[in-house]
């Protein structure tokens, strides 16, 4: 076997090297490099993708969350609920706004929020709660409407590792858009599912309002009115020729997460019974997107089983070594809280190799060294 990288983009883009080469061609002869015809085609287009009223391209995806947080009109003592076991994008996002910042833990099955910790941290103060559907993994969407409900919150769904899974834009419009439920985020950072070449993100949201809002928001606080501003903006589009590329793999995106979910399915058919290892659970994750597949290493053996696959040819990666709470820039704010399993998680998780270019084949050989290993070790 050859060497099975965790990420090759290089040959997860060649399928589409010619139509690239075609359209960049074409982009440099239009001379419209901002905003143009191109981000509102592939707004259009991801909007329907999204089961969305409205999709607004922006410069990432941590903008995007900024931005949609800045349509809340926030106060310095409203509090904002993250889980603890996300990318550091979800809690930065906060500060950036100037709200009040709350973790909450993760549960297992999902490595979403952990629904009981989360309704001990609502208080009079919370405002908003940002579950992210970590992995490809979607969240707990029903129980979360609920919460949000009879809490009077708002959700956004930090969903830059779920492109395709959509179940709060679908449950909002099956419900006349009156769910908690008031936008996604989303990032086209190289690695996702929907990758760019460069930096990218989107909100989908079915408010017009808000909709509104970011547009003007994104493009220094330009009103309707051209050159003339209105409120505090930023300088954050997503550029035409992100935008031009990005409607090419929108069309391949459905195919290449039915392979991921095939798969993730061998890794579950070889690995389950593997009492060394801990999965999630498989039946209540039908509607993942398998960004990332994720396995929890028992008993202190995630770093060793790691260099014994790359030993083996096989790169793996971590996401992510370190919880939120614990990192340097937030470990004086938060030193007293404790959030058990987004701590342990981080000390155990190992990411797998899945792409849509990975083959049976090889998941079925990873599956095999892993198993291997835990009969020697």
């Amino acid at each position: 076997m050859k060497k099975i990288n965790y990420l090759d983009l290089q040959k997860s883009n060649n399928s589409l090297i010619k139509i690239f080469n075609k359209k960049i061609s074409s982009f440099f002869s239009k001379g419209t490099f901002i905003l143009g015809d191109e981000v509102r085609k592939f707004e259009k287009k991801f909007s329907l993708f999204s089961c969305s009223k409205y999709a607004i391209g922006v410069g990432s995806g941590l903008d995007a969350l900024i931005l949609l947080l800045k349509t809340q009109d926030l106060k310095k003592n409203d509090e904002v609920i993250v889980q603890a076991n996300s990318y550091i994008a979800t809690a930065i996002c906060v500060d950036h706004v100037g709200a009040k910042l709350k973790f909450v833990d993760c549960c297992e099955d999902n490595f979403g929020m952990d629904i009981q910790d989360l309704k001990k941290k609502i208080n009079k103060k919370t405002k908003i709660i940002i579950p992210t559907s970590l992995y490809g993994i979607a969240p707990k969407v029903t129980e979360l409407n609920e919460i949000a409900k009879k809490f009077n919150l708002k959700i956004i769904e930090d969903a830059s590792q779920s492109h395709g899974i959509n179940l709060f834009s679908q449950i909002d419009k099956k419900n006349n858009y009156q769910t908690p439920w008031i936008g996604s985020t989303f990032s086209f950072y190289p690695t996702k599912n929907l990758g760019g070449f460069g930096d990218g993100g989107c909100v989908i949201t079915n408010s017009k309002i808000i909709k509104n809002n970011i547009y003007s928001l994104r493009n220094y606080g330009q009103s309707n009115q051209e050159k003339r501003y209105n409120k505090l903006g930023f300088n954050s589009r997503l550029d035409e020729l992100q935008a031009t590329l990005l409607i090419e793999k929108l069309k391949k995106i459905k195919k290449w997460n039915k392979i991921r979910e095939k798969l993730a399915n061998i890794y579950f058919d070889n690995l389950e019974f593997n009492t060394n290892i801990i999965l999630v659970n498989r039946k209540l994750n039908i509607n993942s997107r398998w960004h990332v597949f994720p396995i929890r290493v028992k008993n202190g053996k995630r770093d060793k089983l790691k260099k014994y696959l790359s030993d083996n040819k096989i790169l793996t990666n971590i996401h992510y070594d370190l919880a939120l709470h614990k990192q340097p820039y937030y470990l004086k704010r938060f030193k007293n809280i404790s959030l058990p399993n987004s701590e342990k998680f981080s000390k155990q998780l190992l990411s797998l190799p899945l792409d849509h270019i990975n083959t049976q084949k090889q998941i079925i050989y990873i599956c095999d060294k892993i198993n291997n290993f835990f009969k020697k070790y």
